[in-house]
């Protein structure tokens, strides 16, 4: 298999190429960068305006050869926003044989991208007109299997995210720190509900980007917010009573990667309820869910007032991301199944 990605961050291409490799299937990294300073920099303007210009021609040009020589059974492209139809059929004419497979963890049919400023709105013009040029695509989402399909998807897989169990480290003998914890970007939802858990005394720690002070309620005493990655986040998360989990409005998302890696790690979850994150977790035993401000300070003072309840939860919510397969080795060894099938 040929892997086609940026390779920017662990928990993307590098982890799932690992996932793979432990499955016995050999990977070859393609990534879409560039050590040349000139060609990285043309090509990072290229992308930001979704335009194809020369530089992603010789990215493919060298893809073209990489594919004709080794003749792989599948070439992977991971949230491919610089792609045609074109330039998928001239790959297929260098190598017939390989199966052409994209996989995207953004909605790229979202309504709020067509809200937002013009680049955003034209991201994924390309990929959408690529979608039936691909033999199969794979999707973060159930809804957008009829999106895709409706789109011209020849075959569409569901790959829901999954926690990394390599990448938590030994946590032990964490003491907790924080009541409530929420990591992650501002958006207005959010700042609502953490705004109306302060205001009745509760005690929230954000950590994450684009947050503006003078926004939070004036009882919000923690200072300066800033994002935490890497072993910082899993000891942050570890160090919190309840994690808040909120869910993307840019993406239309009913779960995200942080909704299984939180009980995946031993964390106690308390998330926006969907359908899709009731059928993963059962409420009250392995994680809490909610719908309005006044059943999450509802759920924050219940949980509080128990610790016995929040150390069952934790056990439970790590065992039942083992047992039912919501890591990325058993996410991935299912997707290879699927993709055969």
């Amino acid at each position: 298999m040929i892997l086609v990605g940026d390779f920017g961050y662990y928990f993307y291409e590098p982890a799932f190429a690992n996932s793979l490799r432990k499955i016995g299937i050999e990977v070859v990294e393609y990534k879409t960068s560039y050590s040349n300073f000139i060609f990285s920099f043309l090509f990072k303007i290229e992308n930001y305006l979704s335009i194809i210009g020369p530089v992603t021609f010789l990215l493919y040009y060298r893809l073209q050869k990489l594919s004709y020589s080794i003749q792989p059974d599948v070439i992977f492209f991971w949230r491919p926003t610089q792609i045609t139809p074109t330039i998928l059929s001239s790959l297929n004419k260098y190598y017939s044989d390989a199966l052409l497979v994209s996989y995207n963890n953004d909605n790229p049919f979202g309504k709020q991208y067509k809200l937002r400023n013009y680049r955003l709105s034209i991201l994924w013009r390309n990929f959408i007109k690529s979608i039936p040029a691909f033999d199969i695509n794979i999707v973060y989402r159930n809804a957008n299997i009829f999106d895709y399909n409706k789109a011209g998807s020849k075959k569409t897989i569901l790959f829901p995210p999954a926690f990394i169990p390599d990448q938590i480290p030994d946590l032990h003998g964490i003491d907790f720190k924080y009541d409530v914890v929420f990591i992650g970007h501002a958006e207005s939802k959010r700042i609502h509900y953490i705004n109306f858990l302060i205001s009745k005394a509760i005690q929230v720690k954000i950590f994450g980007t684009g947050w503006d002070l003078q926004k939070l309620h004036p009882a919000y005493n923690f200072g300066d917010i800033i994002p935490v990655r890497g072993k910082d986040y899993f000891q942050t998360l570890k160090a919190a009573r309840i994690n808040l989990a909120f869910l993307s409005d840019l993406n239309e998302d009913v779960y995200t990667r942080r909704s299984f890696e939180i009980p995946g790690m031993g964390g106690l979850m308390l998330s926006e309820r969907t359908p899709e994150l009731e059928s993963f977790f059962n409420e009250g035993t392995e994680a809490f869910f909610f719908s309005n401000p006044e059943e999450l300070l509802e759920k924050v003072n219940y949980i509080l007032a128990d610790e016995i309840l929040q150390q069952n939860i934790r056990t439970q919510a790590k065992e039942r991301s083992l047992l039912a397969g919501y890591d990325l080795d058993a996410r991935v060894f299912k997707l290879m199944n699927d993709l055969n099938g």
